[in-house]
């Protein structure tokens, strides 16, 4: 069970989700889709940077909240409730379809709750930080979602989904110790600020 649950939060990492984002980024560039390109990168960025800020201040200051086991948003559930959603959404809109693109967006929401549900069997994450980072994610989807920034080559994310999923099925993908920045972040703040 423990490899069925590795491989399930490894769809949440960074070093996936990282890239895929930049790929989509770069996908919205190629179609001269500058503004959506420019709010897309900034409102997934202002995200991730409020989990990695939620991280540091648990880690550099002892910030969180001890009566819920919270320590800091989940970056797995965020970032994976962040993309999935659109991804499947831009995927699913087809011609004469016209709830394609609703369905992409539940089924996204869908599997970042599995996402999340994997950190929690995994212990990696308290539930009240797995929930933090899926409404999170669910919030920056949403957006994406409502303001049209999913305008991607239906065929690009076709392919992204295709190599993630190859990349999780192969049981090969080793996940960056993402924890080791954070550790030395918050120590070189506290420093800074000391």
């Amino acid at each position: 069970m423990l490899a069925f649950w590795s491989g399930i939060t490894n769809t949440g990492d960074a070093g996936l989700i990282f890239p895929l984002a930049f790929f989509l980024f770069l996908n919205l560039i190629f179609l001269q889709q500058w503004r959506v390109a420019a709010i897309f990168g900034g409102v997934f960025s202002a995200g991730m940077g409020l989990v990695l800020g939620s991280k540091i201040a648990f880690t550099a200051w002892g910030l969180g909240i001890p009566a819920l086991g919270f320590r800091g948003f989940s970056g797995h559930a965020a970032q994976a409730t962040s993309l999935l959603p659109i991804m499947l959404a831009s995927a699913l809109n087809l011609p004469g379809y016209p709830q394609g693109r609703k369905l992409g967006l539940i089924l996204g929401l869908a599997l970042g709750a599995i996402v999340a549900v994997s950190r929690v069997e995994l212990e990696l994450h308290s539930v009240s930080e797995v929930l933090s980072g899926w409404v999170l994610g669910a919030g920056l989807a949403y957006l994406f979602y409502r303001f049209k920034l999913d305008q991607f080559s239906r065929e690009w994310v076709m392919l992204l989904l295709a190599v993630l999923l190859l990349i999780v099925l192969s049981g090969r993908y080793t996940p960056p110790q993402t924890i080791h920045w954070v550790w030395h972040w918050s120590a070189w703040l506290q420093g800074l600020l000391h």
